[in-house]
């Protein structure tokens, strides 16, 4: 994604470490100071700029559905290979590589079992938390200015500011999806007068509000593992790295085709293992992806 594609849009690039708190009296500057600027953006918008930004390097298709996916030669004779997408009308799209990016509810482990493939093992657990966000729009230039970090705990709840693009931002209130009594907070006055309630965050109710009290629940932490007893479920033959130094190493060492790797690992984080690894003359031109959850 090209950051001026997220800027025309209305993003605005955001500095995290200008929220270090006064406590921290060595504010020098540092080489990787860059990896805390971020750009902030509703979902929405963010969506329309990297649509913006792809449609200028390859065909977009909108309005299909997938009925399911298409094999091509197998790297064994048990695992299939995934080659293509069949549309619900009956189109076939070749691809060298299908990335199935529809979220929790994918059809993906059906759609791989009916290709002979086995189902990914699969691990759900609730988040516990449940959570009420309103969006509001500066009615002048400004933006409220930070008193706190971007998430504040309190003992029974805790508060998330976040910018957002074009003079907006979200307040978000998040507690205990047991805490029944806290539901009331889908009231627009009730939320109100909580967040108005709280020194630091009262300032964020300075604007226009663009949206309802918009809950969210029933939220699942899921885990779909498509590597199993050493294999994968389709595929090509699949190395696994369990750390992010094992991961460069292995990239060095084994040259594969496409190098898939989560932000989150032990070790060197997985942003900081691609650094290394597009370092590497020789490893640079190797596709690689960065996922996380």
């Amino acid at each position: 994604m090209r950051v001026s594609s997220d800027c025309q849009a209305g993003c605005i690039p955001f500095d995290t470490l200008s929220l270090m708190p006064p406590s921290i009296a060595d504010r020098a500057a540092r080489a990787d100071d860059e990896r805390f600027v971020t750009v902030t953006g509703r979902r929405t918008t963010l969506e329309y700029a990297v649509a913006h930004a792809a449609e200028s390097l390859l065909p977009v298709i909108r309005g299909v559905s997938i009925a399911g996916l298409l094999t091509g030669g197998s790297a064994t004779d048990t695992i299939p290979r995934v080659a293509g997408v069949r549309t619900m009308d009956g189109t076939e799209f070749f691809a060298d590589l299908v990335v199935d990016a529809t979220g929790r509810r994918s059809k993906l482990p059906d759609w791989l079992q009916a290709i002979g493939a086995r189902r990914p093992i699969e691990e759900a657990e609730e988040s516990g938390f449940f959570y009420y966000t309103r969006f509001f729009r500066s009615t002048s230039c400004a933006v409220p200015q930070f008193r706190a970090g971007f998430l504040t705990h309190f003992p029974s709840f805790s508060l998330l500011t976040l910018p957002g693009d074009s003079r907006t931002w979200s307040v978000t209130v998040f507690f205990f999806t047991g805490d029944s009594a806290m539901k009331s907070l889908r009231d627009p006055a009730r939320w109100t007068r909580l967040i108005a309630a709280c020194p630091s965050h009262a300032h964020w109710l300075d604007g226009e509000p663009i949206t309802d009290v918009l809950p969210m629940g029933g939220i699942t932490n899921r885990d779909r593992r498509f590597v199993t007893g050493g294999s994968p479920v389709a595929g090509y033959d699949v190395l696994e790295a369990l750390t992010g130094e094992e991961g460069v190493v292995a990239a060095a060492t084994q040259r594969p085709d496409l190098i898939l790797i989560d932000v989150q690992l032990p070790g060197i984080d997985g942003l900081e293992a691609t650094r290394r690894i597009k370092a590497d003359r020789a490893l640079r031109a190797i596709p690689l992806i960065v996922v996380t959850s």
